[in-house]
């Protein structure tokens, strides 16, 4: 897969044996995905080792004698349980970071390659409480499935590899659409003129929403308010100082925030130049407001992390967000 990521560049890393608890996540993980599918938890499984024992890259990246790292490893907490198609039930260790790190396309495997999907099956559900109690991961009725035509090939079209991709997140200037076989069209999402990526999360100073370390003084001292993160070179060509008003707006809506222009020259860090950072604590800037409301069909994670905006200076009518039209 494109020489691993151009030898594990892209990646959520661990440092192994910095935390046994990681290891014992990742076994239990993997267990889980091959039960699901033998084919690909094995293949994830040779490539961990072989990560592993690549002392090349661990001399090149000062990783320790008799440590290792890998950007494959799940995050460390159990989501709820799953059932297996033997029908047991067993903890549900949460697979973003796999995920998030590895873009996985709609694919086969024919026992030589992978082969990219030509059709999709798009399934409409509904919402159903009587089943809360027996799966409270996905208490939904298939109230409608078909199947539909990738428009393009992705093995020669971007485009339409990019239909494929099994991600939560929207992706920026596209028209997720597909074509069924009276030629008429399906049309998921449309992000065109959306140019820019936005990503929320937190801050060393407050915990998610906020709820209570705002209260605390020398906390809100520290980090007041929300803001949005803008790397020096995104500020230069749009013409954003630090402290300008800065509005995002996404298909859902708009937030005004104030600018905090960054300069990885200067060890400042900062998102890349396409990109945002949005932090999600402060009450008075609700950025999940105007955010998608997908969730990852593996994790089952909302996706309150990554959205496509566009970004430019201005002030909105009020202080909060502004949520627009509910759109599916």
């Amino acid at each position: 897969m494109t020489a691993r990521y151009e030898k594990y560049e892209s990646r959520i890393q661990y440092s192994y044996p910095y935390d046994p608890l990681i290891e014992r996540a990742t076994k239990a993980y993997l267990d889980n995905i091959k039960a699901f599918n033998p084919t690909y938890g094995a293949w994830i499984e040779r490539n961990l080792e072989a990560m592993k024992k690549d002392e090349e890259y661990h001399k090149k990246e000062n990783i320790p004698k008799g440590w290792y790292a890998s950007f494959y490893n799940s995050n460390a907490f159990i989501s709820g349980m799953i059932d297996l198609p033997d029908g047991r039930k067993v903890p549900g260790f949460d697979g973003r970071a796999i995920i998030w790190a590895n873009p996985w396309w709609a694919c086969k495997f024919d026992g030589k390659e992978f082969v990219k999907a030509k059709t999709v099956d798009i399934l409409e559900r509904k919402f159903n409480p009587a089943k809360v109690a027996e799966d409270s991961m996905m208490p939904f009725d298939v109230v409608k499935r078909e199947t539909v035509n990738i428009i393009g090939d992705p093995d020669k079209d971007r485009k339409a590899l990019k239909t494929i991709v099994l991600s939560p997140a929207d992706i920026q200037n596209h028209k997720e659409e597909f074509a069924r076989a009276d030629g008429t069209k399906v049309l998921i999402y449309d992000t065109t003129g959306y140019i820019y990526g936005a990503c929320t999360g937190r801050v060393i100073e407050h915990w998610h929403s906020g709820s209570m370390t705002t209260r605390v003084s020398e906390l809100t001292r520290a980090v007041p308010g929300a803001y949005v993160e803008i790397s020096s070179e995104l500020a230069k060509k749009l013409r954003i100082k630090e402290g300008d008003s800065v509005i995002v707006e996404a298909r859902r809506g708009k937030i005004e925030l104030p600018a905090k222009v960054l300069d990885v020259a200067k060890a400042t860090g900062g998102p890349r130049t396409d990109y945002v950072f949005i932090p999600w604590f402060d009450e008075y800037k609700l950025v999940n407001m105007i955010m998608n409301e997908y969730f990852d069909p593996f994790s089952f994670q909302m996706d309150y992390k990554m959205f496509s905006v566009k970004i430019y200076k201005g002030k909105t009518k009020g202080r909060q967000a502004e949520p627009g039209k509910i759109i599916a």
